[in-house]
């Protein structure tokens, strides 16, 4: 685990918010694993980053989770 350190890191997190969103995944995931139902933008990420830096979890290079 570590902060996100830069864009890449952020774009990461967009493209897990949109795997994991209500709209990409099936009832049947939605009702056994859940599901994401914010989507930011790359501009309220790098916002949000400034005031307190995101947390992520990576396994080797993929990212897993973020809170």
């Amino acid at each position: 685990m570590r902060f996100a350190q830069n864009t890449s890191d952020l774009n990461n997190i967009l493209l897990l918010q949109e795997k994991n969103s209500k709209h990409s995944i099936s009832p049947r995931e939605r009702k056994s694993e859940g599901f994401v139902t914010v989507r930011h933008s790359l501009a309220q990420l790098k916002k949000m980053q400034a005031v307190s830096p995101q947390i992520i979890a990576l396994q080797e290079n993929d990212l897993l989770v973020f809170p």
